[in-house]
């Protein structure tokens, strides 16, 4: 993979993650969100952000965002008994149904 040196560049090595930034390299470190809201909100603007390795993978995943907080029912008929935090699909319309269900 080639970089282009104008963009910054993140590097996962044993031990850590870096931040390259130009000439300036930068250990990441490891902190809570500010809030929940703020993580939802990242999740729906970069969907491909929780891919992991997915992105080295000869064919990833490209997700789209479909809805937030989302009903899931157990039945046809009846209310919704789980909550998805956000439903994805990926180019072949499949969901992984990402998000930790709650229930309702």
């Amino acid at each position: 993979m080639i970089c282009d040196p104008r963009k910054p560049t993140i590097w996962v090595v044993a031990g850590g993650i870096f931040l390259l930034n130009g000439e300036q390299l930068v250990e990441m470190c490891k902190q809570a969100y500010h809030s929940e809201d703020l993580l939802s909100a990242l999740l729906a603007q970069h969907p491909a952000l929780p891919t992991g390795g997915d992105q080295l993978a000869r064919s990833p995943r490209r997700w789209l965002l479909v809805k937030r907080e989302v009903g899931v029912s157990d039945r046809e008929v009846g209310g919704s008994r789980w909550l998805l935090d956000h439903l994805f699909v990926d180019q072949e319309a499949s969901p992984p149904g990402r998000g930790r269900m709650k229930y309702g």
